[in-house]
This record gives structure tokens, sequence and C-alpha cells, in this order.
């Protein structure tokens, strides 16, 4: 993502990647995916982030960070990186950029709803830490 910041469909790939590494069902698989949001980490959110910013106008791009962030956000620090780095704002911008796109609306809804969803004073406080 880094070396090649122009390849839209390399940077949606890569966000697709992300995805599946942070996916889990059921119980199976469910160490390994941890694992995977651990080495993806803080650099992966702020790649994944980077590409949402960049490619707005992309919407594979944004549906696969979407779900990305969803997978990411699984863990609770991940969490809390993807709220305070302005996560909220990239998926809010996301669905306004593609209303018509029912996935990207359903996605970020669920994101924002279930895996991020702060109250103002959790976010001061977690901002406070940092």
């Amino acid at each position: 993502m880094k070396m090649f910041p122009n390849a839209v469909e390399l940077q949606g790939e890569i966000c697709y990647i992300f995805r599946r590494l942070c996916y889990q069902t059921g119980s199976e698989g469910a160490d390994e995916a941890q694992l995977h949001q651990i080495v993806i980490g803080k650099e992966g959110i702020a790649l994944i982030m980077k590409a949402m910013k960049e490619n707005t106008t992309h919407a594979t791009i944004q549906l696969e960070a979407l779900a990305a962030l969803i997978n990411l956000a699984l863990n609770d620090e991940n969490k809390k990186l993807i709220s305070l780095e302005g996560g909220v704002e990239l998926i809010m911008a996301a669905m306004k950029a593609h209303e018509n796109c029912s996935e990207i609306q359903q996605f970020a809804a669920l994101h924002c709803g279930t895996s991020l969803a702060m109250k103002k004073t959790e976010r001061r406080l977690a901002k406070s830490k940092a």
C-alpha cells in the first residue's frame, strides 16, 4: 500500500486481505484471528484508513476497508484505536459518498452501531490515557 499508493485495484485487494485475515467463524480459528488482529494492529489500521481517505470515490476500496475495520474492531484495543484515529468520521464520509451503494450503507451501519459505538466521555477518557 505504501509502495503503490496510486494502484487503486491493489489498495482494494490489500483491504480485502486484511478483512479475511481477521475474520473468524464461531470458535474455529478464533485464536488465529486474534493473532492476526494483533499483528495487523496499529500499522494495518493506519494503512486501511489511509486507503479510505485517499480513495473516497472508489466503492470497492471503501467496502473492503469497512469490512476490514469491522473485523479488526472485534479486538478492544483496535476498536479504541480506530475510533480515536477518526474511523467514525471516515465511515460517515464513505456513507455520504456512496449513498446508493447498499453494501457500504449496511457495513457502515453495522460498524458504527456494533463495533465503534463509544460515548463522548469514553472517547475523552481514552484520549487522556493515550
